[in-house]
């Protein structure tokens, strides 16, 4: 059995996480700022489905 002392290389993170290969601090941003923006049209859209079935 033959020992390498190279060092292991480094992991990569998961592709499949959507923000796994951006900084923290970026990450939680784009996050917060989609939830805002998928709250926002939630909102807007309920507000228009109420509006046209009042009439």
């Amino acid at each position: 059995m033959t020992e390498s002392s190279e060092p292991a290389p480094p992991q990569l993170p998961n592709p499949f996480t959507p923000m796994a290969f951006l900084p923290s601090d970026l990450d939680y941003q784009q996050t917060m700022s989609t939830y805002v923006l998928i709250g926002t049209l939630g909102v807007g859209d309920a507000s228009i489905w109420a509006q046209t079935t009042d009439s």
